[in-house]
């Protein structure tokens, strides 16, 4: 063995018995015999690789420095993964309006979505499956979807009685009363959600209304951004 491997081989072994033999009044002798044997049995076998090896001392180290950062970046990746999926978002959002980002915490599950360039909050949402842009109407008191909408989203639209009174932009008119099977905004998902089928053409777009928002835990307004909690 050179000298040098082995003056290497030593140096390990006195940090692991420092570390395994310190003074700490949390750890009983039991539990530093035990890091010292886990600890020593990894020295061992590590120190054993690399001695049994014929790879140069700089290649050696200059692969851990790469497996380093490579740990170092995905810790750092995870610690930030929320401010990175925020700027995602905002990347997206620049060139798909209305794309929902959830983010999950110890509050459950957040859907933010940026405001679109017409002032109103579009939402790409999925109704029985199928995608609906929507735009946010808190003034609604329950979903609203156009006659178009509801045929994409595989409604039977042939059996829907319109006889339901609503006030729209362009003034009174009758809409057809629906149960939605599934309604996902994001990873918020809501079954057996209250709705209204418009007539053909009374709606330009159809809304996502109270039926839906009330029963998430709760929504917020913070510039232009719009906060769903589940």
């Amino acid at each position: 063995m050179k000298p040098f491997w082995l003056i290497i081989s030593v140096a390990a072994l006195i940090i692991i018995l420092i570390f395994a033999f310190g003074d700490n009044p949390d750890n009983s002798r039991t539990d530093r015999i035990a890091n010292l044997t886990y600890y020593g049995i990894w020295g061992l076998a590590a120190t054993s690789a690399l001695l049994g090896s014929k790879i140069r001392l700089s290649d050696a180290l200059r692969n851990i420095a790469i497996w380093c950062v490579i740990i170092f970046a995905l810790m750092c990746g995870y610690s930030l993964r929320y401010e990175i999926q925020d700027f995602a978002h905002r990347v997206t959002a620049g060139f798909i309006p209305g794309s929902p980002l959830t983010r999950y915490n110890e509050n459950g599950r957040i859907v933010n979505i940026e405001r679109s360039t017409n002032g109103h909050f579009l939402i790409c949402g999925l109704v029985n499956g199928n995608s609906v842009n929507l735009t946010v109407d808190t003034g609604a008191s329950a979903v609203v979807l156009t006659y178009d909408d509801a045929i994409a989203a595989n409604l039977d639209v042939d059996k829907l009685g319109f006889n339901i009174p609503v006030a729209t932009a362009n003034g009174y008119t009758n809409a057809a009363p629906i149960m939605i099977d599934s309604l996902k905004i994001g990873d918020i998902e809501r079954n057996n959600v209250r709705a209204l089928v418009s007539r053909p053409g009374d709606l330009s777009g159809s809304l996502l209304g109270m039926s839906f928002l009330d029963r998430l835990s709760g929504y917020s307004v913070r510039g232009d951004r719009l906060i769903l909690v589940d």
